[in-house]
Parts: C-alpha cells; structure tokens; sequence
C-alpha cells in the first residue's frame, strides 16, 4: 500500500451563515438585576439594575460566527443577550423609552448594512410587576 497516494477530497456543503432562525414565541417583561448588571458603553462602565427583557424562543440556534445577532425594535439594536437554554435567547433593552409602542419587531446580524427579518411581532411595553 503506497503511503503518498492521493485520497479523495470530501467536499461537505457549507452552513448558511447568514440564515436567522425563526422566533416562534416572544415574552417581553421588566427585569431587574440583583446584584447591577455591569454595562460598558462608549468605554465607560456602568452598573443597570433593570431594563426590559426580551425573550425569544427560536426555531434553531444562531450560526456561531463573527457577527453576534441582534433584536430590532423599530429603529433600535438590541445586542447585549444572554441564552438561558438551547433555543431561547434574552435580548435586553437599557434604554426603554427609546422603544416605541407598536415598533415592529425583526433579526439581524450585528453588522452595518446587515438585512433584517421581519417577524410577526410588535412592541407592547410591558406593565411594572
């Protein structure tokens, strides 16, 4: 058996990596954090102890690449998440009166220029538990 032998290359289709997954449920409520939640924007630090919470149930988790996803609200990125669990994604919004009611909803990756898809959602601000 020669050693030097060329071997087949096995060519595997790549991943899609701009595909968005799907959200299948929305649950949008206040958050508080206990201990501050610490925030760095403009390079200085800040600690939050609440914000409005996005969580988001997909029908797949994200492509891992370079780009991070982000949750429009109309006109605002939210890009600061966390994942609880596989397929569910909780987006947080620092600034809640930039969000306006009836906002539609959509996904991105975080990157300029980047397409967003709609989704079937708006934005009703939740009630203060």
């Amino acid at each position: 058996m020669d050693a030097d032998a060329p071997r087949p290359i096995i060519q595997r289709d790549a991943p899609d990596l701009s595909r968005l997954p799907e959200i299948r449920e929305l649950h949008v409520r206040w958050r508080r954090f206990d201990p501050p939640k610490r925030l760095t924007v403009g390079g200085k630090d800040t600690a939050v102890s609440e914000a409005i919470e996005f969580e988001i149930h997909v029908s797949e988790p994200f492509q891992i690449r370079a780009q991070m996803p982000a949750l429009w609200i109309g006109d605002e990125a939210l890009t600061v998440a966390d994942s609880p669990r596989d397929r569910v994604y909780r987006f947080y919004a620092f600034a809640p009166d930039r969000l306006k009611p009836e906002a539609p909803i959509a996904l991105s990756w975080h990157s300029p220029g980047a397409p967003r898809t709609e989704t079937k959602y708006r934005y009703t601000p939740p009630k203060r538990e």
